[in-house]
């Protein structure tokens, strides 16, 4: 079945910048997997944190007929990767979607992945409460020292899921309950001095791993819970191992 990957950018990108990221996620990805960019109207400036965030906002409507169309028929395999800001966009649009006769349209979706995830931790147990448990595990990848998280908390005054501690009891215990894998990614190498962009590097190790989140009959498929992402290995590891 053919598969497509709707990606949607994080603040301070522009159009530009957000193809450029896509078509090197692309280039780096051995899913064959057809690119699709949700582009919304950031400032791509580093400045304008809170216009980006009423852009964000404004474009949950266009994000949802986006998926609908997408998953319309059940014809081809859709996953959501989005990026800091923009996985604030997704889950808001997710999370109304699923409050309406729509509410079907989430559970069609194959994978859905939160990279750095700028949402502020109670706002995302609200979209979570919204949406209910999904088809397959909601992937949180998250990072205690991204700087860029740091700044939002100070913005914003919450703390934010992409900086989650996955040795947290209180993590792992929302994880299960909601049905997230929430994959510490710090030892990826960060390709900006924010470290608010690594899981650009892990677009490329996805054949190693893959089995683990996408076969369930796999000896060490990785199911909802925390984990840690080893670089040497290529392996999801659960903190409580």
């Amino acid at each position: 079945m053919p598969s497509v990957r709707l990606f949607v950018h994080g603040y301070n990108n522009t159009y530009q910048e957000s193809v450029y990221r896509l078509a090197q996620l692309t280039a780096d990805s051995p899913d064959g997997q057809t690119p699709v960019l949700f582009a919304w109207p950031s400032q791509g400036n580093a400045l304008s944190y809170s216009t980006d965030r009423r852009a964000a906002l404004a474009s949950t409507d266009g994000l949802a007929e986006t998926i609908e169309i997408l998953v319309q028929g059940g014809k081809i395999k859709v996953g959501l990767l989005a990026h800091s800001m923009g996985a604030w966009l997704a889950m808001g649009t997710l999370a109304g979607l699923s409050r309406t006769s729509r509410f079907q349209v989430a559970r069609r979706l194959d994978n859905i992945v939160l990279a750095a995830p700028d949402i502020d931790t109670n706002d995302m147990i609200r979209k979570l409460n919204a949406i209910g448990r999904l088809a397959h595990p909601l992937n949180l990848l998250v990072s205690g020292d991204d700087k860029a998280l740091a700044v939002s908390r100070i913005i914003t005054g919450g703390h934010r899921v992409g900086a989650d501690d996955v040795y947290d009891p209180w993590v792992k215990t929302a994880a299960m309950r909601y049905g997230a894998r929430v994959i510490d990614i710090s030892e990826l190498s960060a390709s900006d001095s924010f470290r608010h962009s690594r899981f650009t590097a892990m677009v490329s190790l996805y054949s190693k791993f893959h089995g683990q989140i996408d076969d369930q009959s796999a000896a060490k498929y990785a199911g909802p819970g925390t984990y840690v992402f080893h670089v040497a290995t290529a392996q999801l590891e659960p903190t409580d191992q």
